[in-house]
């Protein structure tokens, strides 16, 4: 649950682009990983904020890359899309009817 969240445009989307370092996409629900899958982009440190190094897989580029243009259009489309502040990350998350789309950066 988020301590705080509140609608975002795509234009406020847009400008978090460079900061993106991961991307979830999996079932509504958990978040933990367990109904879903995290990607990082490379140059993320994971193992300073996870505990551990990612294995070759949870790494794409291009997975955070397109959740964030993702993101975009459903923002230009819909105000459904929320900027969730966590205790420990900001993330825009989306919540389709079966699946949860998401995004975390750090400025």
């Amino acid at each position: 649950m988020s301590d705080s969240a509140r609608k975002i445009t795509a234009n406020e989307i847009e400008a978090l682009r460079n900061y993106a370092y991961s991307s979830y996409s999996g079932r509504v629900g958990c978040m933990c990983g367990c109904m879903g899958t995290y990607k990082y982009r490379a140059s993320h440190d994971a193992k300073a904020s996870r505990g551990y190094d990612l294995s070759p897989d949870e790494i794409s580029d291009r997975a955070v890359n397109s959740k964030v243009n993702k993101l975009i259009r459903v923002a230009n489309f819909s105000n459904d899309v929320m900027i969730q502040e966590f205790s420990d990350t900001t993330g825009i998350v989306y919540h389709e009817e079966s699946r949860t789309n998401a995004f975390y950066y750090a400025k």
